[in-house]
């Protein structure tokens, strides 16, 4: 005897708190803010370096971009907010994990389309069969380098001190 779509649905259980408009309209900006202050790393370091631009260095392993104090400190500060505006700590956990996940893949896609068209790689790697994929593997480096621990550490730390503020307000 079949089952019925109707009976296998209400076996589900579904939180709803999670799926509120405004928690995804939340974690949608957090996501972008995070992605826009990776690429305006990458972006200011390329484009203010009298070597790695000019010369073309799509990845090296002593002249890396890397966070400032101000980048550091505007992540804080809108980590430090989320929290407040979040409708459940699961859906923090949850929005926290989705965020950085997504805004590691902006980060990667900007800097491999950086990599590709705004250092020329594209003149030198196109005449491979899979060329491109140089560009998104020295992306997934650079991205990686800067996210783990100039972008994770102060996010988490300050969601953890916001969801301490959120009980305590």
């Amino acid at each position: 005897m079949p089952i019925k779509l109707d009976a296998m649905l209400e076996l589900i259980p579904i939180n709803t708190n999670r799926l509120r408009r405004r928690d995804i309209f939340i974690v949608v900006a957090w996501s972008l803010v995070i992605a826009f202050v990776i690429s305006e790393i990458f972006w200011l370091k390329y484009a203010t370096s009298a070597r790695l631009g000019p010369q073309k260095i799509a990845y090296t392993l002593y002249d890396a971009p890397s966070a400032g104090l101000l980048e550091i400190l505007i992540l804080f500060l809108v980590s430090l907010v989320i929290p407040i505006f979040i409708s459940s700590v699961e859906s923090l956990f949850y929005s926290s994990v989705v965020s950085l996940a997504s805004s590691f893949i902006g980060g990667t896609i900007f800097v491999a389309l950086y990599i590709w068209y705004g250092l020329g790689m594209n003149v030198y790697w196109a005449t491979f069969e899979w060329g491109w994929e140089w560009a998104v593997h020295f992306g997934l480096l650079n991205v990686f380098r800067i996210v783990f621990p100039n972008v994770l550490a102060p996010c988490l730390l300050a969601v953890v001190i916001g969801s301490f503020l959120r009980s305590w307000i």
